[in-house]
C-alpha cells in the first residue's frame, strides 16, 4: 500500500539540497510521528541505543536537480518549489499513520531551511503479482549488506557490496528472508512464520549499476537500475510494498513493476 505528496519548499529558490537528503526527510517523518501516533513513535524510535527495523521504504524525486560540487561540500540545487515524496509498506495501519502524520506537519516544519507545505496527498491502488517472476525498476537505490565476512576496518554488516560481487544474491537473499521473517504474515496472518529458502530466491539484474552514495557522513556502495527477481508471489509483492536490502526506513530499495 503506497501513497504519494508534493512537498512544496514555500521560501524563494534556487534551494540547496544536501546529497544526503534522505536523513532530512526522514527527520520530516519521525518529527510528524510524534503527535499523530506517540505509540506507533516510541516503538520505532524510542530506543536511541537500538537500530530498530521497520517494515515500510520511502523515495523522493527531485525533479531537474543539478549536481553542484562546493568548495567545501556537494549539495543538490533545486529551482522550483516542490519535490514528490512516495512512502510504501505491507500494513495499511502504518501507511495511514504516516499519512496523517504528513498531513499534521504540514506547514509546522523547516525542511533544507525553507518552510514547507505537503500538497495533492493520495493513496495509490494496490497492486497484484502473479506468475512468480516480475521485472523490478529501483526507484530509489538499493543498498546490501554483507553479513557473512568482515574487513579489517568494518564489522560484519556494515560493508555493501556491489551487484557484480559473486557473493551479492546471497547476501540479497539473507536480506530478503529476514524480512519476511520478520514482517511477512503467513497465509493464516501469523507473522514471523514466512520462512523463504534460497531456492525459492533468484535475481538476475537486467541494467544495473554500482552507485556510491552519501548518506550519514560516509559514501557507500549501492545499486542503480532494473532486475528480475524470482520467488513466490507473496514474496514478490512482500517485497514491492516494503522495499528490498538495507536502510529501507532511510529511504532506500523502493521498487516499481516494469
Amino acid at each position: 500500500m503506497r501513497f504519494m505528496t508534493d512537498i512544496i519548499l514555500k521560501d524563494k529558490g534556487p534551494h540547496r539540497i544536501p546529497t544526503s537528503y534522505r536523513i532530512d526527510i526522514a527527520s520530516l517523518m519521525k518529527e510528524g510521528m510524534k503527535n499523530v501516533n506517540p505509540d506507533l513513535y516510541y516503538q520505532f524510535w524510542g530506543n536511541d541505543k537500538a537500530n530498530v527495523a521497520k517494515p515500510y521504504t520511502f523515495c523522493v524525486y527531485i525533479p531537474e536537480a543539478k549536481h553542484i560540487k562546493g568548495n567545501d561540500r556537494s549539495y543538490i540545487e533545486l529551482n522550483n518549489d516542490r519535490i514528490y515524496f512516495t512512502f510504501s509498506s505491507n500494513d495499511p495501519a502504518i501507511v495511514i499513520n504516516f499519512y496523517n502524520s504528513m498531513l499534521n506537519i504540514s506547514g509546522k516544519y523547516s525542511l533544507f531551511k525553507s518552510d514547507v507545505l505537503l500538497n495533492n496527498f493520495h493513496l495509490m491502488p494496490d497492486v497484484q503479482i502473479k506468475g512468480g517472476k516480475m521485472q523490478f525498476r529501483l526507484m530509489s537505490p538499493m543498498i546490501v549488506r554483507n553479513m557473512n565476512e568482515k574487513d579489517d576496518d568494518k564489522k560484519r554488516g556494515d560493508r555493501y557490496i556491489a551487484f557484480d560481487d559473486p557473493r551479492f544474491a546471497s547476501c540479497l537473499y539473507n536480506s530478503v528472508s529476514v524480512m519476511c521473517r520478520d514482517f511477512h504474515p503467513d497465509s493464516t496472518g501469523n507473522r514471523h512464520a514466512c520462512l523463504l529458502s534460497e531456492q525459492d530466491f533468484v535475481f538476475t539484474p537486467v541494467n544495473c549499476k554500482t552507485v556510491k552514495v552519501y548518506h550519514y557522513k560516509e559514501v557507500i556502495t549501492a545499486v542503480s537500475g532494473t532486475f528480475i527477481i524470482e520467488a513466490p508471489d507473496d514474496v514478490l509483492k512482500f517485497i514491492y510494498d516494503v522495499g528490498i536490502g538495507a536502510r529501507r526506513s532511510q529511504g532506500f530499495g523502493m521498487l516499481e513493476m516494469l
